[in-house]
């Protein structure tokens, strides 16, 4: 598989143990979370972590090295428990419910409904990295969280690579305001200076640069139709 330039160049100027994120690169959609809700006191948890989250800089290097490696020739996760995320947790079914990976996958399958099926779901179609690389199952307001977003915001998220994608949905709700983060600076965006009430405790705010549009809005675990639907409308032009 080939790689964007942009791509490339984040791998070869961020460290090894950095979370790059899952997905396709090649993408034209980033989703950007609040945190990895992974419970380090859990073996299971901690499991996954040791195989995902922790290597995932090694990962995309090694990916960019080896062309053959693609969404297809990467195995099945609970077969071999090799993890690439290019196609993270191949295999497996999104969890049931209301979740935020859930969510993720239906706004994606809105926008490419001819693409998303139940063996390629939205990693196919999306990259998705997060704004704090802790790994906590609940979210803690915390000087630790504080440093980790502030030196994540500065050394990654403001690298070109995150700047190129056209969609870029930052699912962080309370955390841009309550962790002074700034995503004009950060994504190269201009925030049009208004908010789009959804319903209760849903809201939109976007930001547009030329063929580009930012849309930061609460966490996507637990929220509304409606709110992915107002979503999926503000990008359909940006496909």
């Amino acid at each position: 598989m080939k790689y964007s330039e942009e791509f490339i160049q984040l791998i070869n100027e961020t460290e090894n143990g950095e979370f790059i994120g899952f997905g396709n690169p090649n993408s034209k959609i980033l989703f950007v979370g609040k945190e990895c809700g992974l419970d380090l006191t859990n073996q299971v948890d901690k499991f996954v972590y040791e195989k995902s989250n922790k290597p995932n800089w090694e990962h995309w290097n090694q990916n960019i090295k080896d062309t053959s490696i693609t969404p297809e020739s990467i195995s099945i996760w609970k077969e071999s428990n090799e993890f690439n995320p290019l196609f993270p947790y191949k295999g497996d079914s999104l969890p049931t419910g209301n979740g935020t990976w859930n969510n993720y996958n239906k706004i994606v399958s809105q926008l490419f409904p001819e693409m998303v099926t139940e063996s390629s779901p939205f990693h196919q179609f999306s990259f998705l990295t997060e704004l704090n690389d802790l790994v906590m199952k609940f979210s803690t307001h915390s000087e630790e969280v504080q440093n980790a977003i502030n030196r994540r915001c500065t050394n990654v998220l403001s690298k070109s690579f995150f700047r190129q994608f056209p969609i870029v949905i930052v699912g962080c709700g309370h955390y841009v305001p309550e962790y002074n983060v700034n995503l004009e600076e950060v994504f190269d965006q201009k925030w049009d200076g208004s908010t789009i009430s959804v319903g209760k405790n849903e809201w939109i705010n976007v930001h547009r640069n030329g063929n580009r549009i930012l849309i930061h809005t609460r966490q996507l675990s637990m929220c509304s139709n409606k709110l992915i639907e107002e979503i999926v409308a503000l990008c359909r032009q940006y496909i």
